[in-house]
């Protein structure tokens, strides 16, 4: 884990092992008597520079190596002072106050000078007054350089030892079988452990497992048919080992993004120690291993008949569109889902009534403004989605320090925002026009006597340009090619308005780590179902591969609002399409020629998954297929699950299905379940079988 191999760093830096543990027993001393653990965020320690320890943003204790001495170093009461200093003569010290009651004052010490004993109610009492505020801000300001490693090892002597001692490497697995779910994984890291799916295997292995260990859930699978790789799903630290050959308490490192490595080689087993320097250094070092790119088309619909896993595998597509990576465990892909759902992720489904005003943009009657009549521009789902992965793939493209400038723009912009709510209804840019309301992208603004009715939009983005180009001059406004016709037209409006904003910049914003770009993905259930001229509109040319934003010929479209568009390369649109209720033939050849079609029929094994009753299945997929084609055949979904009863699924499920293929025909229906080996009902309606037939 990264912040352990920092903390290793820093103490081997440090070359001194008894002060290293001075320092752990104040911390220790401090953390037991005011009741604390890692998850108090009134609590930062870091490893950076020196190893450091904070309660509610002030420091209790440090070491350091200084000018060839290793220096520990307190905060304490003054009125502790001369009695130290008359221990400790050459103890260094600087003025700090607090508070107006009473002063404090860091000092320094010779590591190898320190009684520890002397120091702990000093800083006792210091980190008790600390303890009343609400958390430390270190904690969130520096949250990535927090390093937890440290409160473990104060609090526990036996992570402690294996700081001063090679540390040992381990993969495990997290693989149930004949358990829901199989994949315990994000069990395992919920409650801070590691179990064992076995009573009679790999006890001995699991029990002589250091504390302190590093720790890795791995997932071997086979890619592309014949190459095996391994997923890292989790890594962590071994806290507790009681021996029994069944568990380990582990503290998992937070925020950890799974990641692909190519050498499965020998870790099969659900526990395996790793010697191998070269696998040490790319599972757990800070740099591991980028997985290999997913190479999938931009725009594919799965079709095929009902219940053949189209919705199935587009989660599972989706999800390894978003991680860019292999994802077969299903659980996992479920919760990759729901995470990015209505961010990364978004899911519609079309019907007949649904319309470009839905899909992309539209007018919607303003219910807010009282008696007059108006209406607002409202963005569809696609437009939303598009311009949030737009939005990455253009800050993926700058420095840190561009994308810090335009934080502070848009931190000026939100407290602006505030102060225009808190005026009453108008907020006056001239004597002749004012802003009446604030839209997701933009200020709406008019004047009494303009013939506006429902006023003119003032984008955000235009605003935004001006700063980014660092315009102090309605002139050099009005010069500006990046921004839209609106804006250059009613460029006075928009520079005070600009300037306003101005006043809220504020002096500094932490520089943010490059941005990753991102993939976008949204799912179009049943895109058959839906007028496709009239959703896509202009959009079905934009969507293809070469034409979007960073395609070879990019093109872009003006939205009826007057708004410019164009479609994201990070954008990944997933549809389904049942074949029961559209054949591919007649769907919309414009949107046949821009997607790539993967088909789903029906399949009588699965790995991993019991199809029951597969002979049945097959032979009333052979008939149907005789008598109206492969498109209407009965998916294997119908045959899986919790319910193994035949007679049920074909009377609840199977045969309304059938009845419906052949609108009622109950001859028909009855000859394909003759053909299938099925006994029907005497003088049943609607259709129903007893069983198989003798």
């Amino acid at each position: 884990m990264d912040k352990w191999q920092d903390l290793k760093k820093a103490i081997t830096k440090i070359n001194d092992p008894e002060a290293v543990n001075k320092f752990f027993d104040t911390a220790k001393h401090v953390l037991t008597e005011l009741d604390l653990t890692n998850e108090d965020e009134l609590v930062y320690a870091s490893a950076i520079n020196n190893i450091q320890l904070t309660v509610g943003g002030k420091y209790v204790t440090n070491i350091k190596r200084k000018n060839g001495s290793v220096v520990l170093g307190f905060y304490i009461p003054t009125k502790f002072l001369n009695g130290l200093a008359q221990k400790y003569p050459n103890l260094k010290h600087e003025a700090y106050s607090i508070s107006n009651s009473q002063d404090f004052i860091w000092v320094d010490v010779k590591a190898d000078q320190a009684e520890i004993g002397d120091f702990l109610e000093p800083v006792l009492e210091l980190a008790r007054l600390n303890k009343k505020g609400q958390k430390s801000p270190h904690r969130s300001q520096f949250s990535k350089q927090h390093n937890e490693c440290i409160i473990e090892a104060a609090l526990n002597p036996a992570v402690r030892s294996n700081l001063f001692s090679a540390s040992k490497y381990y993969l495990v697995g997290a693989y149930w079988e004949g358990v829901s779910p199989d994949n315990q994984t994000d069990r395992f890291v919920r409650n801070g452990i590691w179990e064992n799916g076995y009573d009679d295997k790999f006890l001995k292995e699991v029990s002589e497992v250091p504390v302190g260990s590093q720790i890795a859930i791995k997932a071997v699978f086979t890619k592309e048919k014949t190459r095996s790789v391994m997923a890292i799903r989790a890594r962590g630290i071994v806290t507790g080992n009681p021996k029994d050959g069944r568990r380990l308490d582990v503290q998992w490192e937070s925020g950890f993004k799974p990641f692909e490595v190519d050498f499965p080689g020998g870790y099969w087993a659900t526990i395996k120690e790793v010697t191998n320097q070269e696998h040490i250094n790319t599972i757990w070092s800070n740099t591991p291993q980028e997985p290999i790119a997913m190479n999938l088309p931009l725009n594919t619909i799965f079709y095929g008949p009902p219940g053949t896993g189209k919705t199935y595998t587009t989660l599972l597509r989706a999800a390894q569109i978003i991680e860019n990576r292999e994802v077969e465990d299903y659980q996992e892909a479920q919760r990759i889902f729901n995470e990015n759902l209505g961010d990364r992720i978004e899911f519609i489904t079309f019907h007949q009534n649904y319309s470009y005003e839905d899909f992309i943009q539209g007018l919607r009657p303003d219910t807010d403004n009282g008696a007059e009549l108006s209406f607002k521009k409202v963005d569809g789902v696609f437009k939303r989605i598009a311009d949030r992965a737009l939005n990455n793939l253009r800050l993926s493209e700058k420095a840190p320090e561009e994308v810090s400038r335009e934080l502070q723009f848009e931190e000026a912009l939100d407290k602006f925002i505030e102060e225009l709510q808190e005026s009453e209804g108008k907020y006056k840019i001239t004597e002749a026009a004012y802003i009446f309301e604030v839209e997701e992208d933009a200020f709406r603004y008019k004047g009494d006597r303009w013939n506006h009715v429902n006023g003119l939009r003032m984008k955000f983005s235009d605003l935004r340009e001006l700063y980014i180009h660092g315009i102090s001059s309605r002139q050099e406004a009005k010069n500006l090619k990046t921004i839209s016709r609106s804006g250059y037209h009613d460029i006075t409006y928009y520079f005070l308005v600009y300037q306003q904003i101005l006043k809220f910049i504020p002096q500094y914003v932490e520089a943010p780590a490059k941005v990753k770009r991102q993939n976008y993905v949204i799912i179009i259930d049943e895109i058959n179902r839906a007028n496709i001229s009239r959703v896509f509109g202009e959009l079905i040319t934009l969507i293809e591969p070469d034409k979007r934003s960073h395609g070879a010929i990019p093109l872009r479209c003006t939205l009826p609002s007057g708004e410019e568009f164009v479609v994201p390369s990070n954008l990944y649109i997933i549809g389904t399409m049942n074949t029961a209720d559209k054949s591919i033939a007649l769907l919309d050849i414009a949107l046949r020629r821009r997607f790539e079609f993967e088909a789903m029929y029906p399949k009588y094994q699965l790995d991993g998954q019991q199809v029951y009753d597969t002979e049945v299945l097959e032979k009333i997929n052979k008939k149907i297929v005789e008598l109206k084609g492969h498109d209407f055949q009965i998916g294997h979904a119908y045959f899986m699950g919790e319910n193994h009863n035949l007679v049920e699924r074909m009377n609840k499920k199977v045969i309304p299905l059938l009845l419906e293929y052949f609108l009622n025909d109950e001859k028909e229906v009855s000859g394909i379940l003759s053909h299938a080996g099925l006994e029907a009902e005497d003088n049943a309606w609607p259709l129903k079988i007893k069983g198989k037939r003798d």
